[in-house]
C-alpha cells in the first residue's frame, strides 16, 4: 500500500484506507448528492489522487454502494435490537420488513441514497449477493432456528431476497394512502408471512 498523500496522515492498512475513502464518500454525498458525486470530489476530500481511489474500488458505482452499505450499519443494528427474542419465523419476517419500512425515511443519509437520482443503482444493490448475505446474517443471529423448520441455506437466501425486494418496494412506494402500523403488519402477514412455513415440501434440485 502506498502512503503518500492522505493529508499527511497515511493509513496503517488497506482496510483503514478503504474505510477513510468510504467515510469521505458519505460526506461528499451529504454535500453534493449522489447524482453529482465524482471520484475527483472523493479524492480531494481524502487528500489522494483518483488513481489511489481506483486501487481500492473499481469505480464510482462500487464506491457508492460500499458507502451506502456502511451508512446502513446503525440502522441494521437498531433493527436487530428490535427483533431480539422473536422466535416465530412469520413474526420475525413481518416485523423485520414493517420496522424497516417505518424507520427508513427517518435515516437521513440512508434515505438519501435510496431516493437519489441513482436509486436504480441502490435498488439493484439491495438485492445483490452481498445484500442477501448481509440480511442472512441478520436473521441467522435471531432467535429463530431455521434449520429446525427445514430451511436449507438456499431457502434462507431466497427468503432474504423476497424480504429485500418487498422492503424496497414498500419503502419507495408505501401506497396511497399509506398503511398505518397495524394495517402494514396485517398486509405483510397475509401475503408474505403465509409463505414462511416449515419447508417440508419437495424442493427442486
Amino acid at each position: 500500500m502506498r502512503t503518500h498523500g492522505w493529508r499527511g496522515e497515511p493509513p496503517d492498512s488497506d482496510d483503514e484506507a478503504r474505510a477513510r475513502i468510504i467515510e469521505a464518500t458519505t460526506r461528499c454525498v451529504e454535500r453534493f448528492g449522489a447524482v453529482k458525486l465524482t471520484l475527483t470530489d472523493v479524492a480531494a476530500e481524502v487528500g489522494v489522487t483518483r488513481q489511489t481511489i481506483y486501487r481500492y474500488f473499481g469505480g464510482a458505482d462500487e464506491l457508492l454502494v460500499a458507502a451506502a452499505i456502511d451508512s446502513a450499519q446503525p440502522f441494521l443494528e437498531g433493527l436487530r435490537e428490535h427483533c431480539v427474542g422473536i422466535q416465530d419465523p412469520t413474526d420475525l419476517v413481518v416485523e423485520t420488513i414493517a420496522w424497516a419500512v417505518e424507520h427508513l425515511p427517518q435515516q437521513q443519509v440512508l434515505w438519501m441514497w435510496l431516493t437519489s437520482g441513482r436509486s436504480d443503482l441502490f435498488s439493484r444493490a439491495m438485492t445483490n449477493g452481498t445484500a442477501v448475505a448481509f440480511a442472512r446474517g441478520l436473521v441467522e443471529n435471531s432467535s429463530v432456528d431455521w434449520s429446525t423448520i427445514g430451511y436449507s441455506d438456499r431457502d434462507v437466501d431466497e427468503l432474504m431476497e423476497v424480504m429485500l425486494r418487498t422492503l424496497r418496494s414498500l419503502a419507495l412506494d408505501p401506497g396511497d394512502p399509506p398503511r398505518d402500523a397495524q394495517q402494514l403488519r396485517a398486509f405483510l402477514r397475509r401475503w408474505i408471512g403465509i409463505a414462511v412455513v416449515p419447508q417440508d415440501r419437495e424442493r427442486n434440485p
